[in-house]
């Protein structure tokens, strides 16, 4: 029937959507994010939730862009719509999406972002979304982790990752994963420059294993979902722990290879994406200078169903 029919096409659509954005194409994922938006109108068998989520599309299109201030402010006035609604699951997503970007856009400056993860948190114990709090939590200890205090982000970290295995997104799993990988790099980097106070991090300084590990799995989730510029990222952080290990041959290669690919795994239209915490990465290793670009197409939408416009 006609409900079943937009249900199925719609879900093609969304699939493809991420797939483009994820390979940062954004002339493909546009016309995806537009083709979603047209098969689920504000008044539909599917209802206020689907449309809702279609308009969110456009903004994570401006956040691929590097467009974060239009994102952000579409994105509040889209949570706020949710909030009025009574769509709470949404409105926790738009909650936590925003604090995603705004880490993303300032990692230097992360305060902004701890308030969207608390609201998401009190919203979530408030109507028992597990997934979600688990997410919250874990975006909390990112947060953290930028603050600079490593042991509560650790410890948020790890109570939300049995959650997030069982009912996260893997791009989920993956940012929770990499975040524990930096908490053991800058744990290391403080241990180096006050080894008096981080006494019990000295013996371990040269034991490169748990980040190795950490940023393995991170990478191996990204790679699922062919998100590449984490991808790049993760290589980036992989050459360059086994460049800080021995000179065997095993570790110049594994050094090599994930130079290589950190400059391979590009992404095709914007060379590089800036990571959490960290700008203008570049493999040096072989001359691989990664420098990103910034876009200035800027894309509107209006909340009231219409098709997105380009300016």
């Amino acid at each position: 029937n006609r409900k079943s029919t937009n249900v199925g096409l719609r879900a093609e659509y969304m699939i493809k959507f991420e797939w483009a954005l994820h390979r940062n194409a954004l002339r493909r994922a546009t016309d995806f994010g537009e083709a979603v938006l047209g098969v689920s109108p504000a008044q539909s068998d599917l209802d206020i939730e689907a449309h809702v989520e279609a308009l969110r599309c456009d903004f994570r299109i401006s956040a691929q862009r590097g467009d974060w201030d239009s994102a952000v402010k579409g994105l509040n006035r889209l949570e706020r719509l949710c909030g009025n609604q009574g769509l709470w699951a949404q409105q926790v997503g738009c909650l936590l999406l925003g604090a995603k970007w705004r880490l993303d856009a300032c990692p230097m400056s992360p305060v902004p972002a701890m308030s969207p993860c608390l609201r998401a948190l009190a919203l979530c114990e408030l109507h028992c979304f597990d997934a979600f709090h688990a997410e919250a939590t874990a975006r909390l200890g990112m947060v953290q982790l930028h603050l600079g205090d490593v042991l509560k982000a650790r410890t948020l970290l790890r109570a939300a990752l049995p959650k997030v295995l069982e009912h996260g997104h893997i791009d989920v799993q993956g940012d929770v994963w990499y975040a524990l990988a930096m908490t053991e790099l800058k744990e290391k980097a403080f241990a180096k420059d006050a080894p008096e106070v981080w006494k019990h991090i000295t013996p371990t300084l040269c034991d490169w294993e748990k980040p190795t590990r950490f940023l393995e799995r991170a990478l191996e989730c990204f790679a699922y979902v062919e998100h590449r510029s984490r991808m790049q990222t993760c290589h980036y952080w992989l050459a360059r722990i086994h460049h800080q290990e021995d000179s065997a041959p095993y570790h110049k290669a594994k050094r090599d290879f994930h130079s290589y690919r950190a400059g391979v795994d590009r992404a095709p239209t914007r060379p590089a994406s800036r990571a959490p915490g960290f700008r203008n990465l570049r493999v040096s290793f072989r001359g691989d200078a990664l420098a990103p670009t910034r876009e200035t197409r800027v894309r509107t939408l209006s909340l009231s169903g219409t098709a997105p416009c380009s300016t």
